[in-house]
């Protein structure tokens, strides 16, 4: 994308469990730096997190109580 160009690119790195199953992604545009390797860091646990409690092992009592923005709040503060 040129530097004068009237949008910005949105840089924010997500992650997504596309099927519920194995089928897991990750979004970024990544540069090779620290803030990088600690953004994919916290995504893929994320990730890690989405199969945890899809896992038909996992109680159902837990995968109930299972809340992405809580998760997404404890990854984030781990950080700080």
């Amino acid at each position: 994308m040129p530097p004068d160009a009237a949008f910005k690119k949105n840089t924010h790195a997500s992650a997504w469990h596309i099927d519920l199953d194995h089928d897991v992604r990750s979004l970024m545009s990544v540069e090779p730096n620290a803030e990088w390797y600690e953004t994919t860091h916290h995504e893929l646990g994320h990730i890690y997190y989405y199969q945890c409690y899809t896992n038909p092992a996992v109680p159902p009592l837990l995968c109930g109580g299972a809340n992405r923005a809580y998760q997404g709040r404890r990854a984030t503060l781990r950080e700080l």
